[in-house]
């Protein structure tokens, strides 16, 4: 069997998540090989997560009997909407989200295959320092907390005015975490004091590492530029460190664990440091727009596709606001701010009033008002259930789920 759809089914109805991508081919491996659904679905039933899940998964149905709504959009999310969670999502008494992403700029210097860059029809811009000032005040008027600047499609460190807003940030008590993802590349630009001086200003910063050789590199970014970015990972690690820098490498090859490591123990004692902290990956979302039939280079492959049906999670965990103003009910993949996910302008409205509008609470009720186009094939998407299984997310939400 090569249809993935029937273990997408089983693993959304008894761990209500879908399988990771190895999950999922260990799984069409067993069915190929006569297994059935039914002896897979025995093999969940033994582990200790879906043990985990019954539980969890009683708790919200009792709580769905019960829910009230009100005023605040996700009185409607019986998954959230209790005494226990509802505090990291309301500020006196109003809906805001887990963390609010900035887009100061939405210019790149690579142009990658896994990457909408090319694609967006939005101008290319840099978000001036009174539309980003009004955005701050605005978030502190909401309660602050975690601030991402990582670009829909960018690269935060060709932000000409980065410094200034950083210094803006420092000024606001109430934000209480900075970060942001960097391809490395462009750091040649600053010398090692003005490259310190930047990263003081931030609490995390992730590096994407597009390749792990100058041909993967090349193919990945249409850029011949690795050296230029294995030089700037080991610069940023060596003047921020391992507590606030971390890699997520972008793989088009298949490498074995003992490569990733070799990899990291050579850009380590380049940078001076003792172990670095590492993900990585070789299946790429979708961003509601490629072609996936199409394959990717080498050993890459596309997130498998999907219809997606309840209620997504990626919204709660951060707004974004573009460029020019534009804000989005998610901090996801509507690169070009064309769908039913845009809430308006921050230059018209403050943000708490985009917040709490009745087109957040329809975007709150997947279930009674539709799933909205752009979200319906979208294989970034999470559902609710995902905060629930990572703690950290409510406190951390731009470490636990990407910046």
């Amino acid at each position: 069997m090569s249809n993935s759809l029937p273990i997408d089914e089983l693993y959304q109805a008894m761990l209500g998540r879908l399988p990771d991508p190895d999950a999922r081919r260990n799984c069409i491996v067993f069915l190929k090989n006569g297994g059935t659904l039914e002896a897979l679905a025995h093999e969940i039933e033994q582990s200790d997560e879906y043990r985990e899940w019954r539980t969890i998964s009683a708790k919200i149905e009792a709580n769905r009997a019960t829910l009230k709504q009100n005023e605040n959009p996700v009185s409607q999310v019986p998954e959230i909407y209790h005494d226990e969670l509802i505090r990291f999502f309301t500020f006196r008494g109003r809906y805001r989200p887990l963390a609010l992403t900035v887009e100061t700029i939405n210019i790149c210097n690579n142009d990658c295959i896994i990457c909408p860059y090319s694609l967006q029809r939005r101008s290319k811009q840099t978000m001036s320092i009174e539309l980003f000032a009004k955005t701050i005040r605005d978030y502190v008027e909401i309660g602050g907390g975690n601030l991402g600047l990582t670009p829909m499609t960018g690269e935060i460190f060709l932000d000409k005015f980065l410094q200034a807003r950083l210094d803006l940030i420092r000024s606001e008590p109430s934000i209480t975490s900075v970060s942001a993802i960097s391809n490395a590349s462009t750091v040649h630009r600053f010398s090692d004091d003005k490259l310190s001086e930047l990263l003081d200003g931030f609490d995390r910063i992730s590096i994407s590492v597009y390749g792990l050789d100058a041909e993967e590199y090349e193919v990945m970014t249409r850029k011949a530029q690795y050296e230029r970015m294995v030089n700037g990972i080991v610069r940023i690690l060596a003047l921020g460190g391992t507590d606030k820098v971390s890699l997520a490498i972008r793989h088009l090859k298949v490498r074995s664990p003992e490569e990733v490591e070799t990899w990291l123990r050579h850009v380590a004692v380049l940078s001076g440091v003792e172990r670095i902290q590492c993900s990585w990956t070789r299946h790429y979302a979708n961003w509601a727009t490629f072609d996936t039939s199409k394959p990717l280079p080498f050993d890459a492959e596309w997130m498998p596709t999907r219809e997606n049906a309840k209620q997504c999670a990626m919204p709660m965990v951060s707004t974004q606001v573009l460029s020019d103003g534009a804000v989005s009910f998610c901090a996801c993949m509507d690169f070009d701010a064309d769908s039913s996910l845009m809430l308006g302008n921050i230059r018209d409205k403050t943000l708490a009033e985009l917040l709490s509008g009745e087109k957040v609470r329809t975007l709150w009720n997947w279930a009674a008002k539709g799933v909205p186009e752009f979200c319906k094939t979208c294989t970034a998407h999470r559902p609710i259930e995902s905060l629930l299984r990572m703690p950290s997310v409510f406190t951390a939400p731009l470490a636990a789920f990407g910046s």
